[in-house]
C-alpha cells in the first residue's frame, strides 16, 4: 500500500517514507513521539512524524517529492492528502546526554521502518519528563514499558547518567507487572 490519502495509518506513512528515502539512498530514523505512539497501541495521537537523516534539505525535497509531500517552512514537509507533518530535526539522535548509534526495525504492512527501539523510545519519552516536567510523556513512557517489551536496567542506568534517578523512581513505582 503506497496510496497517501487522509485514512493512512501512522505505521504506513513512516514506513512508506522512509523506504522512499532508503531507495534514494537516504537514511533516516524515526524519533520522537511518532515512535513513541507506534509502541502505545494507539492510545497517544501525534499528526507529526519527526525522522533524523544525515542527509540535506535538498535530497530530502527530490526524494519525498515523488510522494507528494512539498517543504513548508524549512524542516517541515506537507502533503495535500494527510494531515500528518513530516519534519526532520538536526541529528544526530540523542536521547538526553546520550547519541544513539544503533536503532530497531518496525516491519508494516507498507514495509520496513528505522526506529528507536522501545527502551529508546522509553528514555525519550522520559527525557522530556526529566527535563521539562512533561507528565503526558511519562504517561506514555509507562505505556510503552507496560505493552513492550522494554530494558528496564538500561533505562535506569541511562537516568542514573543523567541524574535523575528521583525522577525514574516516580516512573518505575507506576509500572505494572514489572
Amino acid at each position: 500500500m503506497n496510496d497517501i490519502n487522509a485514512d493512512i495509518e501512522l505505521a504506513d506513512l513512516a514506513a512508506i517514507i522512509c523506504n522512499t528515502l532508503r531507495k534514494a539512498g537516504i537514511k533516516a530514523t524515526l524519533v520522537g513521539g511518532a515512535a513513541a505512539a507506534l509502541y502505545a497501541d494507539k492510545r497517544y495521537l501525534t499528526r507529526d512524524l519527526d525522522f533524523i537523516s544525515p542527509a540535506d534539505q535538498s535530497k530530502l525535497d527530490l526524494a519525498l517529492e515523488p510522494l507528494g509531500f512539498i517543504r513548508d517552512r524549512g524542516r517541515y514537509y506537507r502533503h495535500t492528502q494527510t494531515e500528518y507533518i513530516i519534519e526532520f530535526p538536526s541529528g544526530p539522535i540523542a536521547i538526553g546526554n546520550r547519541y544513539v548509534d544503533e536503532t530497531g526495525t518496525l516491519i508494516t504492512p507498507s514495509g520496513e521502518l528505522q526506529i528507536l527501539t522501545p527502551t529508546q523510545s522509553v528514555m525519550d519519552r522520559l527525557a522530556w519528563f526529566f527535563f521539562n516536567n512533561d507528565r503526558q510523556s511519562l504517561d506514555l513512557a509507562i505505556i510503552i514499558s507496560n505493552e513492550n517489551k522494554v530494558d528496564l536496567e538500561e533505562v535506569r542506568r541511562w537516568a542514573e547518567t543523567e541524574n535523575e534517578l528521583e525522577k525514574y523512581d516516580l516512573f518505575q513505582a507506576r509500572l505494572t507487572n514489572k
